[in-house]
């Protein structure tokens, strides 16, 4: 019995799922793995999954990339526990690991709360699935199964969409499919809400549509319960860490949550004691909004003389909710004394200051600065679109001050600086990132380093189908466009509805199709899938209406089995009224096919019908099935009957009175 699922994102678009049923899995590209991806991103034996008991546990095996969960890379050779529902990142493939849970289910009816299974069903098929509600917190993911089953005695063509979600939310390996009769398929739908103040959280109300498309009359919808968990983090920013005594100073605070938030501010002073006027606790912060605080920092002590010191202060940011979450910013006031220096200068002041400067120097060597020590850094995200920001945020102990280098070049506002958060902007910035932090204390220092991926998002430019009006039976042609900026991946789904012309299995960004030629049977759907290089996804639709060629037939027309004069006459017009529909012509194009009394099929003369002038006939399809001329049969003649002689001399009565009496014999 499974007790997880596996699901594989590969960066072309392709989606497996591997169900989790031994205690012990490894994942990896060598074939002796019990899941072995054919990818050269990963290594030979990637990372293994155990279940212990009800505890489930990841490991990752030494690989030489590493293994990210929630985009955080785990210690090797150390187990990370599991929780339910986590996004693992191995290489350039990204999965989605979830429990299952395999125990038997009873279809029951789609109102109850409860439900954990709904079935849909009609004559021709049926709809089904595993689950009717899903929690899932933004950045990770959720999936429903959905079964199609085709009750018919022919194949089908089935169209699933999901409404209720942004459609970036929502991923389908199989958004359509065909499912040959009395078949079952089956659709993963993959529900990822991006980790944005504006994913806002709550049960959504969600509808799966499955449209046959040849009976879109026939669609069928079974609604779910999506609930988007909320999640919670802020930032913290000071604007100008070095103050004089009594300046005012700036503070932001960003709610960077889906939550509104209430932040305790404290003030501490290590060193000396300085007096803290700061806003009343709590802050209150509006979700995904970002305040301005202000406040004044002063010294409660001044020196009558001597010079100005720097004293370091420390404003902690603490959140009210059950995180507990703190985050500190650092930064100096400079303290001057009441009576300027020289006023206090003299003969005696001169040997006391070399007295001084002896200790100050016998004290530095005899007291060195203490080492820095980093002991956090972390960046809100190993991937990020560009045009978003990087927020850095760290603690260390005993540092004087920092430098911060992005992609070896310091930023200048921040050297010498004590802030613990920063932000960097993303627009000048691609590719992987790389962040240093210096932490210094007179000659001592320490450094950590963070590394980033800015990717160009995926958004839709354009998609564009010409024209989205066919004829039913009529040869046409389509002509696609489209322009997706950021897209590594672009797929064209829906063709084969009409047309047999081969389709790439992906495209560039940006492209102008060649005209593509083909017959629409029944309305359709084209569906542009994209991809970006985080695996983030969007699609668009475009519906294309199928019309049917309708024509009348003058009065007194013979419709006949084939298209001849000599083939048998099967209906007769007597009324100029009545609408047929053309569905083929013969090879000469002389005769028109059209079907009467239901599925019967009729010809007659091209000059009998008459059409709307938009309808060209002579790109109506060439039927394939023409009825032979019928051969015209000889009929022999029937044979001559010998003739009588008879005489010419007139019989006597009496011999006529004995020729009847008595006959004479036949020859």
């Amino acid at each position: 019995m499974a007790y997880a699922r596996l699901d594989v994102f590969w960066p072309d678009g392709r989606f497996d799922s591997f169900l989790l049923e031994t205690d012990t899995v490894s994942v990896g590209r060598a074939p002796g793995n019990t899941i072995a991806l054919d990818t050269d991103t990963i290594s030979r034996y990637h990372f293994s999954i155990t279940r212990d008991d009800e505890k489930i546990g990841l490991t990752d095996l030494d690989s030489a990339n590493g293994t990210f969960v929630d985009g955080k890379r785990i210690e090797s050779n150390k187990p990370h526990q599991l929780d339910g529902v986590e996004e693992i990142q191995i290489g350039n493939l990204r999965m989605i690991f979830q429990t299952v849970d395999d125990s038997p289910t009873m279809p029951v009816a789609v109102t109850e709360e409860d439900t954990q299974e709904s079935r849909v069903e009609t004559e021709e098929f049926e709809v089904g699935l595993d689950k009717l509600k899903l929690s899932v917190w933004p950045a990770s993911s959720n999936s429903v199964e959905v079964s199609i089953t085709n009750y018919t005695s022919e194949a089908h063509i089935y169209a699933l969409s999901v409404g209720g979600l942004p459609k970036e939310w929502v991923r389908m390996n199989h958004p359509r499919l065909e499912i040959g009769p009395g078949d079952t398929a089956y659709i993963l739908v993959n529900v990822r809400p991006v980790r944005r103040a504006d994913t806002a959280p709550g049960s959504y109300a969600v509808t799966l549509t499955v449209t046959p498309q040849d009976k879109t009359l026939n669609a069928k919808t079974v609604p779910i319960t999506v609930n988007i968990e909320p999640y919670s983090g802020f930032g913290v920013a000071l604007t100008t860490p070095e103050l004089e005594t009594g300046e005012e100073f700036q503070m932001y605070l960003h709610n960077q949550g889906t939550l509104p938030l209430e932040i305790d501010l404290t003030g501490e002073s290590p060193k000396a004691p300085l007096s803290f006027n700061l806003p009343p606790s709590p802050v209150q912060l509006v979700a995904g909004k970002r305040v301005q605080i202000r406040g004044t920092i002063s010294a409660t002590q001044r020196p009558i003389i001597g010079s100005e010191s720097h004293q370091p202060f420390r404003l902690k940011a603490k959140s009210r909710n059950a995180s507990g979450f703190v985050t500190v910013v650092e930064g100096k006031v400079t303290v001057t004394p009441m009576m300027p220096t020289w006023a206090a200068i003299s003969a005696a002041g001169i040997a006391v200051s070399a007295i001084i400067i002896l200790l100050v120097i016998m004290g530095g060597v005899l007291f060195p600065p203490p080492e820095p020590q980093i002991a956090n850094f972390t960046v809100n995200s190993t991937q990020i679109a560009k045009g978003s920001p990087i927020i850095l945020q760290w603690e260390a102990l005993d540092a004087d001050s920092y430098t911060l280098l992005v992609n070896g070049t310091a930023i200048p506002d921040v050297l010498g600086s004590s802030r613990a958060s920063y932000e960097i902007g993303t627009n000048d910035l691609s590719g992987d990132v790389s962040i240093e932090l210096r932490a210094i204390n007179g000659e001592n220092s320490d450094a950590a380093n963070q590394t980033v991926n800015i990717y160009q998002p995926v958004r839709l430019g354009s998609f564009t189908v010409q024209p989205t009006q066919l004829t039913r039976h009529f040869v046409s042609s389509l002509t696609l466009s489209w322009n997706v900026p950021g897209a590594v991946f672009v797929r064209i789904d829906g063709m084969e509805s009409f047309s047999n012309a081969p389709m790439q299995a992906s495209y560039d960004a940006q492209l102008a199709l060649e005209p593509i030629s083909g017959i629409a049977a029944h309305p359709f759907t084209l569906t542009l899938y994209a991809e970006d290089e985080a695996g983030n996804s969007i699609q668009e639709t475009v519906d294309i209406v199928v019309i049917e060629p309708a024509c009348t037939v003058t009065e007194d027309t013979a419709l006949r089995e084939g298209p001849d004069f000599s083939h048998q006459v099967i209906s007769q017009i007597d009324d100029d009224e009545t609408l047929f529909v053309v569905n083929a012509q013969d090879e000469t194009g002389n005769w028109l096919r059209t079907t009467v009394a239901g599925e019967v099929l009729a010809w007659a003369p091209r000059d009998a019908f008459q059409c709307d002038a938009t309808l060209n006939l002579a790109e109506l399809q060439k039927a394939i099935d023409v009825p032979p001329v019928p051969t015209a049969t000889l009929i022999p003649s029937p044979t001559a009957l010998p003739t009588q002689t008879r005489s010419l001399v007139s019989p006597t009565p009496e011999t006529t009175a004995e020729a009847i009496a008595s006959p004479s014999p036949r020859p």
